[in-house]
């Protein structure tokens, strides 16, 4: 059995035309069919790329459990659009991971499936095999897994756990490409925020590393549109370039503890200061006559005085001060050799500061009017700017720094500005600057328009009343501008005939109204009632709302979290073993372990585990109701049908508030089974909500394997797997 397909399309045929009194060849209806899928597919390909997401699709990873929940939907790959279970995928919550779809593509016979058997019974050909059929099948799957068989797409990336965004369709094809130009061309760039992307500064971390939050939010970066789904954490460990100050001077005030400030700051590694202090010594005189005595100070300034006893000894007569000694060669008078004299002297002392903050520091003891110097590095100031590209990864671009004006560096193209840091390198001044370009909705804008003539009006209204006060205060004195919004600059004592009404002096008309008689009789002219409209017959009736469904809708629940996920620990025995071929050569990349988790699940007996042990987690879940009545207090609550406690953060039983919310929690009750359970909350007028809360549980299993292969072995062994309840 053969079959013929020659298309090329180098060739540059586009059809194929059948001649009457020719025989049709298989060939032709093969080429034809090549040449109509190669006509769609170049099509396509200029709207599309391989990936692609058409509808659904979507990717959710937990970096808790290391599973991503992959969305079923239609994705674009070779030319068709193919659609895709949904499926569970380990990834690694490490590094960098792709997760895409593994297209299979297989022929299929008559022997493969039976419906392809010729089933016409007027034929001589009756249940012979007819035409093969080409089958591609996508599956979810992680590159280089090798699992699955087929050709891998990649759709969507992972980092460190976390899924990076993505738009639903291509920016090369033509149609997004037009919209990306015009939106640059309009805006004058592309970036812009769409919605949220607000940024939260917080504390620094115990490493010393800066961490803001970006709130989920829509944004164009360089007119393609990026969504964050969730809020995302930056780390950043920003670095201050610093300076060195060497012998800054300040004047002593005083000899007690006092404190100084830095002339610049701030300073984040510890100063030095040389400060000049008094001393006073016992020294033994030397045995030689006129010699010098040595001082235990270097870096002497000035001997104040010396004494022994009662004898005091004057410079220069007595002495003078040389290198750091006591220099007696004057010819004056001089302690006998080896008496014990008192020296007071002052020197200079290098030492840390004491007490030292980022602005100042405490110095002690020094002499009175002297000058102490200072050596110090201080962190220079600067601005930095948090920024986001068209891939939805955020980045910190360095500022220059500056000793007192620095200037904020320029957003490169291709990146979103966010925000703007201050970095003054303390934490109490550091401050956040939220100066992104942010879209402004038609109505803000209008509404803009009108403020600004309303402020026009307003400033018109000034200057007549300026005008006229300046110009004929002297010549008129008592005129004034009234602007007629009411009678409060009117004279109140004279009597006025006309009336202000919608900002117009206008005439006064009194309007007054008369009773005719007595006020009691009615009058009327004489008449007769006759028949203007009439519906003599009727078909049938019938109700309105025959399903008597009335009442109000329920309100929105959102829950706190929705969706919890553990792990129960330690491993528990499977006691059915699972058998499987295992052939590495030609399948590379096949592991025993991945081959024996994958049997697992094929051949996996719920019954056989004993789950009964396994319930929900006794965690707290915070609840938000949106669309009770106004102050309408909360009745009753309860979880899977039990009745729970609902409180707000004061332990009381919640109320709505003007708005119809109500906020509050309750603690998920004991002995509850895994699983999607019903959460309902219901208030005194008969207001309620609904909302959907899920448990699971991934179990470790340990199970028997015995494996076989071709050019391998055979082999038995002991594999531990996940089971997710």
């Amino acid at each position: 059995m053969t079959v013929y397909n020659k298309f090329d399309a180098k060739d540059g045929y586009v059809s194929v035309d059948y001649h009457a009194d020719r025989i049709l060849q298989s060939r032709e209806l093969n080429d034809e069919q090549a040449m109509q899928q190669h006509a769609l597919r170049r099509i396509a390909d200029g709207i599309f790329s391989d990936g692609d997401l058409i509808e659904g699709a979507r990717c959710a990873m937990s970096a808790a459990t290391g599973m991503a929940t992959m969305e079923a939907g239609s994705i674009y790959i070779a030319g068709r659009i193919h659609d895709v279970v949904a499926a569970l995928v380990a990834v690694p919550v490490l590094g960098t991971q792709y997760v895409g779809v593994y297209l299979e593509t297989t022929t299929v016979t008559a022997v493969d499936d039976p419906g392809l058997y010729n089933p016409a019974v007027e034929g001589e050909g009756q249940q012979q095999p007819g035409a093969d059929r080409t089958r591609m099948v996508a599956r979810w799957g992680l590159a280089g897994s090798q699992v699955l068989p087929g050709d891998f797409f990649p759709v969507w990336t992972i980092e460190d756990g976390v899924v990076k965004p993505r738009e639903a369709l291509s920016t090369n094809n033509p149609i997004t490409v037009a919209i990306k130009d015009y939106d640059i061309a309009s805006t004058g760039g592309g970036n812009y925020v769409v919605d949220g992307m607000t940024v939260l500064m917080h504390d620094d971390d115990q490493d010393g590393n800066q961490i803001y939050t970006v709130k989920a939010g829509e944004a164009h970066v360089g007119g393609i549109p990026v969504f964050r789904p969730a809020d995302r954490t930056v780390v950043y460990a920003a670095v201050p370039n610093t300076m060195q100050v060497l012998s800054e001077p300040h004047a002593a005030s005083g000899e007690a503890l006092q404190t100084v400030t830095f002339d610049r700051f701030p300073v984040l590694k510890p100063a030095t200061v040389r400060v000049q202090r008094k001393k006073t010594q016992q020294v033994n005189r030397g045995p030689v006559l006129g010699g010098a005595d040595q001082l235990n100070e270097n870096s002497v300034v000035k001997i104040n005085s010396i004494k022994l006893g009662g004898i005091t000894y004057y410079e220069p007569a007595d002495f003078k001060l040389t290198a750091g000694q006591v220099d007696w060669s004057p010819s004056g008078a001089e302690p006998a050799t080896g008496n014990l004299y008192t020296v007071e002297f002052e020197f200079i002392s290098i030492e840390p500061v004491l007490n030292q903050t980022p602005t100042t520091f405490q110095i002690a003891n020094p002499v009175n009017g002297t000058v102490h110097y200072v050596d110090y590095e201080f962190a220079m100031r600067r601005y930095d700017r948090l920024v986001m590209d068209d891939q939805g990864v955020y980045s910190v671009i360095k500022g220059v720094p500056a000793t007192w004006q620095p200037v904020p560096p320029d957003v490169p193209g291709g990146q979103l500005l966010l925000a703007t840091i201050y970095q003054s390198w303390m934490q109490e001044t550091r401050r956040l600057v939220l100066d992104s370009w942010r879209m402004v909705p038609m109505q803000t804008i209008a509404n803009y328009s009108n403020r600004m003539d309303d402020i026009e009006l307003d400033l018109a209204e000034l200057r007549l009343a300026t005008d006229v006060n300046g110009r004929y205060s002297g010549l008129k004195k008592g005129y004034f501008a009234d602007p007629m919004r009411d009678d409060s600059m009117r004279d109140q004592g004279l009597e006025q005939t006309a009336q202000i009404l919608d900002g117009a002096l206008q005439l006064y008309e009194d309007f007054g109204a008369h009773l005719l008689d007595d006020g009691k009789t009615s009058y009327s002219m004489g008449f007769d009632i006759v028949t203007g409209l009439r519906q003599a017959a009727y078909s049938r009736s019938m109700a309105i709302n025959p399903s008597i469904g009335v009442g109000q809708l329920p309100a929105s629940v959102i829950l706190a979290p929705p969706i919890d996920r553990w792990e129960v620990p330690g491993v528990r025995q499977y006691p059915k073993g699972v058998k499987f071929h295992y052939n590495p050569i030609w399948n590379p990349g096949q592991t025993v372990a991945g081959s024996v988790q994958a049997e697992f699940e094929k051949t996996f007996d719920k019954s056989l585990v004993d789950t009964s042990d396994i319930y929900l987690r006794e965690i707290d879940v915070g609840v938000t109701l949106t669309g009770f009545d106004p102050l309408e207090p909360v009745k009753s609550a309860t979880f899977d049908g039990q009745p729970v406690a609902f409180k707000n953060a004061q332990g009381q039983t919640p109320s709505a508030n003007a708005q119809g919310v109500v906020e509050g929690s309750f603690k998920v009750p004991k002995g509850i089974t895994v699983g999607t359970k019903r959460v309902r909350i219901e208030g005194d007028n008969g207001s309620y909500g609904e909302a959907s809360y899920t448990g699971s549980a991934t179990l470790k299993l340990q199970l028997y394997y015995l494996y076989s292969g071709n050019f391998i072995t055979a082999g038995v062994g002991i594999e531990t797997v996940n089971y997710v309840l």
